[in-house]
């Protein structure tokens, strides 16, 4: 693991290491699987601490909005909400 990698990556990698019980014989094509299943479980953590981080922000949004316009909150928050969730 690359040095600016943090603690939580590194848990929740060790967590999916094991949990999948991944004892294969270190071949030069396992180690490249292996360091591709990493890199993927290091993506998917990273993309899932951005949209935790984006959902966020789109409620501090709405909050924000639902404070400076109090009074066309209930028309525009109804479209607002069936534009992000579908």
């Amino acid at each position: 693991m690359p040095e600016t990698t943090t603690n939580d990556v590194v848990y929740i990698y060790q967590y999916c290491v094991c949990a999948a019980e991944l004892n294969p014989m270190p071949t030069k094509e396992m180690v490249v699987q292996y360091n591709e299943l990493r890199q993927d479980i290091v993506l998917l953590y990273e993309l899932k601490l951005a949209l935790a981080n984006c959902q966020y922000e789109l409620q501090t949004l709405r909050h924000r909005y639902e404070t400076l316009a109090a009074d066309r909150v209930s028309a525009n928050l109804q479209t607002l909400h069936s534009f992000v969730f579908f």
